[in-house]
């Protein structure tokens, strides 16, 4: 949905600097990226975009905590305006209702969309609907199909570990960035939640534990700063998720899926990097493997598998269809 946010991040970032040319923000005043999305009904990513423009023009900085504040004024500026996102606001909530809806196993892989239905579903305009779809597509979760609109993409097993394997890659880099800078208040607060998680696993839902997972990497990957990291990144961890639908977990997995978590956080808080790395490769792993394991109990004898940190990369389709 970057063609939308785009736009939109441009208009808070003016927002933003009407309100400081003006002096409506005091100097050292913090700028909360959650609480400022709340107040303009924004997203964070948006938010995060529009203080990244403003850290670059030297008006805003970061101390060493993470902290983002005003720094000094700029001489002049726009007036501040109202940030209009209603619009844009309706196609971002239309696409996590349709996003999380499709992550409870609604749909059926390859099927037609029917646009209609989430309209009535979610009290959305089709027009509104329609963005929201168009963004579902860039993300590889939906298939445009000329002249039939939309269907929810298939997936082979090809595809599962080829997102796999590309994911990993860019989120390897993503934990040397993070890790390097991730406030510990931020990590303690990902630690309390994947604690919180483990205690209720036999009783938490599979939409809120797909909703813990996700918020565990996407924090990461925010903490960054790399606008081109956070827009690619993003969407391939909500890409696995739906390839995640063809690769069920039981409870036993869930946990052990969360307990590395555990194990990536406490590297990243005892400052031990290529530890923290080293386990997030064997979590992806594992996780794949788990997953395919879950529809194809003869997987142990695909050579390669059981020992290779990045084992999915070893797996061929012609080894894929012998062990089913």
């Amino acid at each position: 949905m970057s063609g939308e946010r785009e736009s939109l991040d441009k208009r808070v970032y003016n927002h933003l600097l009407g309100q400081l040319a003006t002096r409506q923000l005091e100097l050292g005043t913090h700028l909360k990226a959650g609480r400022l999305a709340t107040n303009l009904n924004v997203s964070r990513t948006t938010v995060r975009k529009a203080l990244s423009r403003l850290i670059e023009d030297g008006w805003v900085k970061q101390n060493s905590t993470g902290c983002t504040y005003v720094a000094q004024w700029p001489s002049e500026g726009p007036e501040p305006v109202e940030v209009e996102v209603e619009h844009q606001s309706q196609i971002e909530s239309v696409y996590w209702l349709i996003f999380d809806w499709i992550l409870q196993g609604q749909c059926q892989f390859g099927a037609d969309v029917n646009p209609r239905s989430f309209s009535n579903q979610f009290g959305a305009s089709m027009g509104t609907v329609r963005h929201a779809l168009e963004g579902l597509t860039r993300d590889g979760i939906l298939v445009r199909a000329p002249r039939r609109g939309w269907r929810y993409g298939t997936l082979t097993w090809q595809d599962v570990i080829d997102t796999i394997e590309i994911r990993t890659m860019f989120e390897s880099e993503v934990l040397r960035r993070a890790g390097q800078q991730i406030p510990h208040n931020v990590l303690e607060e990902l630690k309390a939640e994947t604690e919180e998680i483990l205690q209720s696993i036999d009783t938490i839902s599979e939409r809120d534990r797909r909703q813990a997972d996700y918020r565990f990497h996407t924090t990461l990957v925010e903490q960054t700063t790399s606008l081109v990291l956070i827009d690619v990144v993003k969407p391939l961890i909500r890409r696995s998720m739906y390839c995640g639908l063809t690769c069920p977990t039981d409870r036993r997995h869930q946990a052990k899926s969360f307990r590395e978590h555990l194990g990536i956080l406490e590297a990243l808080l005892r400052g031990d990097l290529p530890a923290a790395i080293e386990q997030f490769h064997a979590h992806m792993s594992r996780s794949l493997v788990d997953g395919l394991r879950t529809q194809m109990p003869n997987l142990n004898s695909i050579v390669g598998l059981r020992n290779s940190p990045a084992g999915s990369a070893t797996v061929t389709p012609q080894e894929l269809e012998t062990a089913q």
